[in-house]
């Protein structure tokens, strides 16, 4: 009995863990690219590693070092888009888990045909740009907010918030974040919303990818649970 029931438990652990690393999402060279750019579709995102380099094509190249808008060229990228759930102004945190970490990022309106082809041919710009030396202070976290008065801030010593952006309901929009030195770890991006979007109407889609957002959080505290057991058992 006590065999099946640890046999059962092992199972169990290994498929949560199997599942947890699905949820949390394996980076591959491709999301260092615009073209492979993922979706969020949450308020709160959980990066646990960064792509080691600027993926299979380097789309952001000789640049100015001090210039505003664009990175001087990108070091180890990874590409996300998402939509605005609301008409509202849009903010964001971007929190590295390991504080030694220099995070950059640049912001584009996605609602433009051939987006990706275009951003590396500088055809379309960002809306908004952080670029500035990492404050240990702040814990290292950057991003936008309310009350910053500048929509770009170029390398070096600055701010390390840029000012929150107006969207509409349903917008589209692509970031791009940039380690400047080799990744010491991973980071979560949050988004905030002023106004909030509405509640989701229940049996819609969004009330559905609620449901799966919280279905993912338990594997991956079920996965978190067997990692303990596992040392526990190794200390044993």
């Amino acid at each position: 009995m006590k065999f099946h029931l640890v046999r059962s438990v092992a199972i169990a652990c290994a498929v949560a863990q199997v599942l947890s690393s699905h949820a949390q999402g394996g980076l591959t060279q491709d999301n260092g690219d615009c073209t492979g750019a993922i979706f969020i579709n949450d308020s709160i995102y959980h990066q646990p590693s960064a792509v080691r380099g600027f993926g299979n094509k380097l789309e952001i190249k000789e640049n100015p070092s001090d210039h505003t808008q664009w990175f001087e060229r990108e070091h180890h990228t990874t590409w996300y888009k998402f939509r605005s759930p609301a008409t509202t102004t849009l903010t964001f945190d971007i929190i590295p888990d390991n504080v030694e970490d220099d995070i950059d990022f640049l912001l584009f309106q996605g609602a433009v045909p051939g987006i990706c082809d275009k951003v590396a041919l500088k055809q379309v710009t960002p809306v908004r740009s952080n670029i500035s030396r990492n404050d240990k202070g702040n814990r290292s976290i950057c991003g936008l907010r309310k009350d910053a008065p500048d929509d770009f801030i170029r390398s070096g010593v600055g701010a390390s918030f840029s000012r929150g952006i107006e969207v509409q309901q349903g917008e589209l929009f692509y970031l791009v974040i940039d380690y400047q030195d080799r990744p010491l770890a991973g980071y979560t991006i949050r988004f905030h919303y002023d106004p909030p979007p509405p509640p989701p109407e229940p049996g819609g889609e969004e009330a559905k990818a609620a449901v799966e957002h919280q279905h993912r959080g338990r594997q991956v505290r079920q996965a978190h649970r067997c990692e303990h057991h596992h040392r526990r058992d190794e200390v044993r």
